[in-house]
């Protein structure tokens, strides 16, 4: 069982404000997991390990109470009767709302080395984190305050990349209490080097931190 912090690197050559407006309205989140981690022992001391977890990548703002020149992120065309909004993924020409679902599914492979002697042992491990993207969704509704029941609705306007590469770094420490069972307790940070966002528009490179609390079962 693992608790995660979920968060992501924004970047963009465009509009610095917008960047700016998301790094302020954005924050990450908390949540639990689960992660299945297995070890193929080299010898005592080298382990090859992988694993596999999921993460729910969420993240909603309201800008109900902003002005559009105070937002950074809607633009209003009066002439050709259209509205663009900049959103942390990429421009979207049609808010109130401005959403985003993403799940993924990570597959690390690691080198991991163990220290100590006895029951308790620490243990280090560096490797590479494959993401597969297992369901994703982003919607824009923009209503006014007269009628707010009628919504303009802009759905799935994003374009991701399906399978997505990271690094994964580890350490913890185990405590065997049975000859083939033992506790374990690891922080993991994991932090995508592929850019999220396949359109290049905005950068986008998500990154989570857990703490992780399970059994190991040696065979």
């Amino acid at each position: 069982l693992s608790l995660v912090y979920l968060d992501r690197f924004l970047t963009t050559d465009e509009n610095k404000d917008v960047k700016d407006f998301y790094d302020q309205h954005q924050k990450g989140e908390w949540q639990f997991t689960g992660e299945l981690i297995g070890n193929y022992h080299i010898n005592n001391k080298w382990f090859i390990s992988f694993g596999l977890s999921t993460v729910n990548y969420q993240q909603e703002i309201s800008l109900q109470n902003l002005r559009p020149e105070e937002s950074q992120t809607i633009q209003m065309d009066a002439l050709n009767q259209s509205i663009t909004v900049a959103s942390s993924l990429n421009e979207v020409t049609m808010s109130n709302l401005n959403g985003l679902e993403f799940n993924f599914l990570h597959i690390p492979l690691s080198i991991q080395y163990s220290i100590g002697e006895g029951k308790t042992k620490f243990m280090l491990s560096a490797g590479l984190l494959t993401s597969y993207l297992i369901k994703d969704k982003s919607k824009i509704e923009i209503s006014n305050e007269v009628n707010p029941n009628y919504k303009a609705t802009i759905e799935n306007y994003h374009t991701l990349r399906k399978v997505s590469f990271g690094l994964t770094t580890r350490a913890g420490i185990t405590y065997s209490f049975l000859s083939s069972v033992s506790f374990l307790l690891t922080p993991t940070f994991n932090y995508s080097i592929s850019n999220l966002n396949q359109s290049n528009s905005n950068k986008i490179k998500p990154f989570d931190i857990r703490i992780s609390l399970g059994l190991n079962y040696h065979f």
